[in-house]
């Protein structure tokens, strides 16, 4: 028996061998890329003080340069769950990419919990350990640990910063990049004048209410990532369908409801998940303050690899925070085939209380000429 599950395992490792070798291999190496970047140990955050952690400028060779890792840590006890980290591209004054820690990384502040899972621990609870997790973009390897390898592209130069805004902290990270790397994703190599739009959604809702996470005109582009913070004071909002018009014309179902969206099923009885392409984890309750976070809080994030969502000129994503598994709303989910048009406008709200939306969206855009 041991000798056949030896050979099992064999067999495995060489298939994935053969995968890890076939996806390694798609891009050829040429002498223009240059690695880049840095490691801090144990500097100091002011409260509230915005601190410069890494600048490059391109060679006078490359045509583009690619941030590839980003690498987070904090006090023994964790870190800061809105520490903001802001990406200036090619000399902007306004960071075109900026996050909090936690939300960036697909956790909310009811999934306080951190990985240092001790004898006796019981994991499952808000402010539970939860063990190591993550996934080839993003993760969390320690109760201070974070990492992601999200692409943030530039043309010119990056300044990447930090700010904490709860307390003056003690902090470590890293980060590299590599000049004139192939900006790949899904299997699609995108060109090199790509940029990364994060797009950021805070509002609070009445159930029933129609939420617009994107809306991009005038550039070609994919969806590469959502992740999603719902707190909210009742249950009105799991059956709500996430949506997107493409292009103007193109109405795209993405959903039957709110679990589904994140590869889940049967909202109440999903356990939490880390998975390589979704993440789903819902507390009850959850925080009684503020006012509005009080019942329960669902935290979830959505790969989109390998099935990118493409638009050529136009993307809205949308999701309507409904309870409504009865064809009460019809038109705001699909019930069937062929597909009903995805909603332009709110429905008739339903009275169940409000709904705190926090959303942050991956979308890479480019010109369309760049692709012609």
């Amino acid at each position: 028996v041991d000798g056949t599950i030896r050979m099992v395992w064999l067999g495995l490792a060489a298939v994935v061998a053969v995968l890890v070798a076939s996806t390694s291999a798609s891009t050829p190496v040429t002498p223009g890329m240059k690695s880049f970047g840095i490691a801090i140990k144990e500097s100091h955050l002011e409260l509230g003080v915005e601190k410069t952690v890494f600048e490059h400028s391109l060679s006078a060779s490359a045509t583009h340069g690619v941030m590839t890792q980003a690498w987070h840590a904090g006090k023994t006890s964790g870190i800061s769950p809105t520490l903001r980290i802001r990406y200036y591209i090619d000399g902007e004054t306004e960071a075109s990419v900026d996050y909090p820690l936690f939300l960036a990384h697909g956790v909310g502040p009811a999934q306080t919990g951190g990985t240092n899972i001790k004898p006796g621990d019981q994991p499952g609870t808000p402010t539970s350990p939860t063990g190591p997790w993550g996934n080839s973009l993003f993760g969390r390897t320690h109760d201070s640990g974070w990492y992601n390898n999200y692409q943030v592209p530039f043309q010119k130069s990056v300044k990447i910063t930090l700010t904490d805004p709860e307390a003056s902290s003690p902090f470590w990270y890293m980060c590299r990049g590599v000049e004139n790397l192939p900006i790949t994703m899904a299997g699609l190599t995108l060109p090199t004048s790509t940029r990364l739009n994060l797009v950021h959604t805070q509002e609070t809702i009445e159930s029933g209410s129609l939420s617009t996470w994107v809306n991009v005109t005038g550039k070609s582009g994919l969806l590469r990532q959502l992740n999603l913070v719902v707190n909210s004071t009742d249950y009105g909002y799991q059956e709500g369908c996430v949506s997107a018009k493409i292009d103007g014309t193109n109405d795209l179902w993405l959903s039957s409801g709110l679990e589904d969206y994140f590869l889940g099923a049967y909202f109440h009885s999903m356990p939490t998940e880390h998975l390589p392409f979704s993440g789903f984890q819902v507390m009850q309750p959850a925080t009684s303050e503020p006012e509005n976070i009080s019942l329960n809080s669902l935290a979830a994030y959505r790969i989109h690899d390998p099935d990118p969502i493409l638009f050529t000129s136009s993307f809205r994503l949308q999701w309507i925070a409904s309870s409504d598994n009865g064809h009460q709303n019809a038109g705001y989910c699909n019930y069937d085939y062929p597909a009903t048009a995805v909603p332009d406008s709110t429905p008739p709200l339903l009275n169940k209380g409000k709904i705190s939306v926090d959303a942050l969206a991956f979308v890479y855009v480019w010109d369309t000429a760049s692709v012609q």
